[in-house]
């Protein structure tokens, strides 16, 4: 990874790792609010059967016949629409009848543990999560309701039961399906951060670009426009103009070094024309004089010129006060011409 690709990926990586925290709260929440609503709703649905039952069974009681084949059949019918089991015990707990369809059900004439019974007994409307004591092989949700004889009393006790390894195919179900839609929501949402981080990325590229070449020498670079009115707008914007003003510096800078070279080799030319003059003896001994006063005047003038140039130095730095003074433009004109 490249220095210059660094807040990219930082910034991408950030991005992906929140994405991933959120998805991975909200999928823990969604799933533990998932199981207790599907809990809650085999438990409505066990205990709607279960009432459902005791009706059947109480109605059928009044004929005297509860190991019947007809509440049995109807027992099957109830079983199927919802996926459960049924059976029903003395107050004792014996099964009596089930709504296995099998001719021989494996259930009907064994008894339920005390304990199980003792727990059936302490009030209606008993629901756990159990095999009942080995009554059945594997755990299952079971809800009881207790039903009436003719007389009144308490004859027996109806069981609704659902596997719990099928509540567990539902969930794992439940699972797999919002597992996909997250992992696709996911990929969704990386891929369009993805894409907006490279949007986001290019123009601070870009001036890294421009950075370089401006300390190569190149005043020319610029950023493209960032159309968005954000931060990121504003310093695109800020950068090309500070770029402008970089290169107008600069311009300026070179027309300066060119006007003092073009200043200053006025009078060192003539200095070094008068003074070899004197020293080849072109000029005769009655002008040595004269040719003195003119490189004396050619050296004060480019004294002139340096101390003008730091004045106009603390100027622009705001170092020093304008100060303004006459000034005879003939003298100057008489004095250039004469020098050439």
């Amino acid at each position: 990874m490249t220095v210059k690709h660094g807040l990219f990926f930082k910034n991408f990586l950030v991005t992906v790792c929140m994405f991933a925290v959120c998805f991975l709260v909200f999928g823990m929440t969604m799933l533990i609010m998932g199981r207790a609503f599907l809990v809650r709703e085999q438990e409505k649905r066990l205990y709607a059967s279960a009432d459902e039952v005791t009706l059947l069974a109480e109605a059928v009681g009044v004929q005297g016949d509860l190991n019947s084949l007809e509440l049995r059949m109807s027992l099957a019918a109830i079983s199927r629409s919802n996926d459960t089991h049924i059976f029903l015990c003395r107050t004792d707990g014996t099964v009596f009848t089930s709504s296995d369809t099998a001719r021989i059900s494996p259930y009907i004439g064994q008894r339920l543990s005390e304990d199980v019974m003792a727990q059936v007994r302490s009030g209606d409307g008993f629901q756990t999560v159990s095999d009942l004591d080995g009554f059945y092989s594997e755990r299952h949700y079971v809800v009881t309701r207790s039903f009436m004889g003719p007389d009144g009393a308490t004859e027996g006790y109806v069981f609704v039961t659902f596997g719990a390894d099928s509540f567990l195919d539902v969930w794992s179900g439940f699972m797999t399906a919002f597992l996909l839609i997250a992992i696709g929501v996911l990929a969704l949402a990386v891929g369009f951060q993805y894409i907006y981080s490279r949007r986001m990325a290019r123009p601070l590229h870009e001036m890294a670009d421009a950075a370089n070449r401006f300390a190569r020498g190149d005043y020319s670079a610029r950023v493209s426009p960032y159309d968005e009115p954000d931060e990121l707008g504003t310093l695109t914007e800020a950068f090309n103009s500070m770029a402008e003003s970089l290169s107008q510096n600069e311009t300026r800078r070179r027309d300066f070094v060119a006007n003092v070279s073009h200043e200053l080799r006025t009078p060192m030319t003539a200095i070094a024309g008068f003074a070899d003059g004197l020293l080849d003896g072109t000029v005769p001994p009655s002008e040595e004089r004269k040719y003195l006063e003119k490189i004396s005047s050619e050296t004060k003038r480019l004294s002139r010129l340096v101390r003008s140039m730091l004045d106009m130095s603390r100027l622009r730095d705001g170092d020093a006060a304008s100060r303004m003074e006459r000034f005879d433009l003939s003298e100057m004109v008489v004095q250039t011409v004469l020098n050439f």
